[in-house]
């Protein structure tokens, strides 16, 4: 039996009022606890994070002097949603030509994103380009400038592969702005805003954005006035005999402290237009080679002091030429010589004095007193691009091994290496790690030869080197120098032997001999022409920018008056050869 017409009446309303009710009840509580949670998550989809780029530390020369530093530049950028369709093309065509970039290529990045916000089409611009992109006059809304940091190096070239670079995202990726970038690039900061439903920018939320930190500046051990004399040496050095590369080194062998440290050929960070693939390398750090006679007072020395040999004996070196017993290799000296002591070995550089030595020592000895000077590992830890060379187990040797170690063949070390090792003569007997970074903790030292022999290498044949041997061309009347020249022949892989007509070049010279303060190391390798030894070749250059930098220092002469104070415009003097 249906229900009465009054009773279905009431039941819908009954419905119809509870219907009602919960919507009040939802929109109550909407109102109440809800609408600011759903406000909040409106204005969080249109909230925009920018990171804020730190300003990178600055590099300074140990008097402080700028080798790279920071500016603000203008970083161009287009709104591809806010240029009309139609005037895509006369935009581009207009401001490819203020920057010298390619229409139709700009035209097509566009087009592909007609509704992007932002894109890039030329960062750190200099400043008559952007004042060109100015000039334009394009509509605000189309185009604009965000300002970035650009890396400037106030020496040019000077210096430049020992600064490096840094990329466009500011990471340190070439010589010491990737060594330090960890203390140079800063931490960034984050900007926080909220947009319109047009994108435009409206607020900044300061609770949500923190502003960046700068990097740290940094001073390294390079004396810029020391190392502008030296690239200009270097420069001398590949003009007259057109090498692959050439380095040079010089350094304080009480601190491991390195003062210059050119290389050839080099880049200048702000111009890398055309650039060689060697440039990239800085050769004193990163290209290992096969040292010669640079390494025989190492060998020479410890024989002496671990009682292989003593000062007063003498060994026949055969005329200049011997056939090494149960090996049949023939050994020869440039000079046809007889009876030397060891110090005349070293004096005269003969392969066949050094080697009988070695036959002495054996190869163990010879593997450990090598191991001893650091060959086979890198020399520095905050070295840009630091090679280890090689120096292979002992177990790979045999018995051309012991004649050929000790006069520089069958390992590579680079010029830092030879630094280092010759350092340690220089010092008294300490080996000392080479360093770029000026403070900081003191280097770890390990002595690998008692002072009193390294005081005798120093002031007895590496002094008579200088006066009489093969650096006798380094000698002058204001210090006496000490050193080593090295002429080590270069492989030939196709025909499995040392080419007679090509060689590495080499030399350490350090000075005064009464009391060693600074020390060069010059390396040429595969110069071309009829010289090509290590004395006539880097040696001069060596000494050139020794005593260069010993004025600099005002380092009193050995038997002159103290000289005049140098100052930074006497490195664009021309040296004297």
């Amino acid at each position: 039996m249906p229900a009465p017409p009054r009773l279905r009446e009431t039941a819908a309303f009954l419905g119809l009022a509870a219907f009602a009710a919960a919507i009040a009840v939802r929109l109550a509580v909407l109102a109440i606890g809800g609408g600011e949670s759903l406000a909040a998550t409106a204005v969080r989809q249109r909230q925009v994070e920018t990171t804020l780029p730190a300003r990178p530390g600055d590099l300074l020369d140990r008097h402080g002097r700028l080798l790279a530093t920071t500016v603000t530049a203008d970083s161009l950028y287009l709104v591809p949603r806010a240029i009309p369709a139609e005037e895509i093309a006369a935009c581009c065509a207009t401001l490819a030509e203020a920057i010298d970039a390619d229409a139709a290529d700009l035209e097509q990045k566009i087009r592909e994103r007609p509704d992007g916000w932002f894109l890039w089409v030329r960062r750190r611009l200099d400043e008559d380009t952007a004042g060109r992109v100015r000039d334009l006059a394009l509509p605000d809304e189309w185009w604009g400038f965000r300002a970035e940091y650009r890396r400037r190096t106030p020496l040019g070239r000077v210096g430049g592969s020992v600064v490096g670079l840094r990329n466009l995202d500011g990471r340190g990726v070439n010589g010491m702005e990737r060594v330090l970038d960890a203390r140079l690039r800063g931490v960034p900061g984050v900007r926080t805003s909220v947009r319109d439903a047009r994108g435009a920018s409206r607020a900044v939320l300061e609770n949500r954005s923190r502003p960046p930190v700068p990097g740290e500046d940094v001073a390294l051990t390079i004396d810029a006035a020391i190392q502008r004399f030296a690239e200009a040496e270097l420069d001398h050095v590949q003009a007259e005999f057109a090498p692959v590369w050439s380095c040079l080194l010089i350094t304080d062998p009480h601190t491991g402290e390195t003062l210059a440290a050119a290389s050839r050929p080099a880049f200048d960070p702000e111009n890398l237009a055309g650039l060689p693939p060697a440039a990239w390398t800085h050769h004193a750090f990163g290209t290992p080679f096969e040292p010669g006679s640079t390494v025989k007072p190492l060998f020479v020395g410890a024989a002496l002091a671990e009682g292989f040999a003593t000062v007063d004996e003498t060994i026949d070196c055969e005329n200049g030429r011997w056939q090494v017993p149960g090996t049949g290799r023939l050994l020869r000296d440039v000079a046809r010589r007889g009876a030397l002591t060891p110090g005349e070995i070293l004096i005269h550089s003969s392969n066949i004095g050094v080697a009988k030595l070695a036959g002495r020592m054996g190869n163990a000895t010879l593997h450990r007193i090598a191991a001893t000077y650091g060959f086979g590992r890198p020399v520095g830890a905050n070295l840009p691009g630091p090679a280890a060379g090689s120096l292979r187990p002992l177990e790979g040797w045999d018995d051309y091994s012991t004649q050929s170690v000790p006069i520089g063949h069958e390992l590579t070390v680079t010029a830092a290496h030879l630094a280092a090792a010759h350092g340690a003569l220089a010092n008294g007997g300490t080996l000392l790690p080479l360093t770029l970074v000026r403070g900081g903790r003191p280097p770890v030292a390990s002595r690998v030869l008692p002072r009193e022999w390294a005081d005798w290498l120093v002031a007895g044949p590496l002094a008579a080197v200088v006066e009489e041997g093969t650096a006798r061309r380094t000698r002058g009347d204001d210090y006496r120098l000490f050193g080593k020249t090295g002429t080590a022949q270069l492989w030939d892989a196709e025909a499995g032997r040392y080419a007679e007509d090509r060689t590495t070049a080499s030399a350490v010279i350090g000075g005064p001999v009464r009391a060693p303060r600074l020390l060069a190391v010059c390396v040429v390798h595969d110069p071309q022409g009829e010289t090509r030894g290590g004395g006539s070749v880097a040696a001069p250059a060596a000494a050139n920018v020794l005593r260069f930098g010993l004025r600099r220092l005002r380092v009193a002469g050995d038997a002159a008056p103290l000289p005049s104070p140098v100052t930074a415009r006497d490195a664009d003097r021309r040296p004297v050869r």
